[in-house]
């Protein structure tokens, strides 16, 4: 991370209002994916009274962070169909034990769509990390954007277009090959593929 950015961070009355917690547990990893979209994780989460289904893809850490009108399997189905119309289906997915994705409905998803369902032990949900660490991210990012009057979605943006510590590139550049566009100014050569 370059110095201009962590200076910013560090004095981001926002980012110092919901710094990130110790980690609590450790958080199990799984099998790397070789490209994107070919592993996701799902988690449901809610924040101030609404449920909201998050996806992130393993390979990238790209993360989609839906609204759900209800927490049925029908209602997490159409939004993952979405998901999967975009980005290509999945040849994994991994979710905890909640009835939306243990039921029937969701199983015959599954076998249609033809992806591997995987659940997380019941009584370790630290074992489904991935989709638990993106969970906190987007609870963060809501609350960050809300609390500042700004639009989540942008700030959701934003995000994707950040690489992480660790990485070269943003969770867009992995998932599309370039970066997208934001109200950040930014030269058009960083548009292209």
């Amino acid at each position: 991370m370059n110095a201009d950015l962590k200076q910013f961070i560090a004095t981001c009355e926002m980012c110092n209002t919901y710094p990130n917690a110790q980690q609590k547990e450790f958080l199990m990893s799984r099998e790397l994916a070789d490209r994107p979209w070919q592993k996701v994780h799902e988690d449901l989460m809610t924040l101030k009274y609404l449920d909201y289904l998050v996806t992130v893809d393993y390979f990238s850490n790209l993360r989609e962070i839906d609204y759900l009108e209800n927490t049925e399997a029908a209602a997490v189905i159409r939004k993952l169909k979405a998901h999967f119309a975009r980005y290509g289906l999945p040849i994994s997915l991994i979710s905890d034990n909640g009835p939306q994705f243990t039921c029937e409905e969701f199983y015959d998803f599954a076998i249609k769509y033809d992806f591997e369902h995987t659940t997380s032990s019941a009584t370790y949900p630290q074992s489904n990390g991935m989709a638990e660490s993106a969970v906190k991210l987007a609870k963060t990012l809501i609350r960050k954007a809300v609390e500042s009057g700004k639009d989540p979605d942008l700030a959701n943006l934003e995000y994707r277009n950040t690489p992480a510590q660790d990485k070269e590139c943003s969770p867009a550049q992995y998932n599309l090959g370039r970066r997208t566009r934001t109200l950040l100014p930014m030269s058009s050569k960083l548009l292209q593929l």
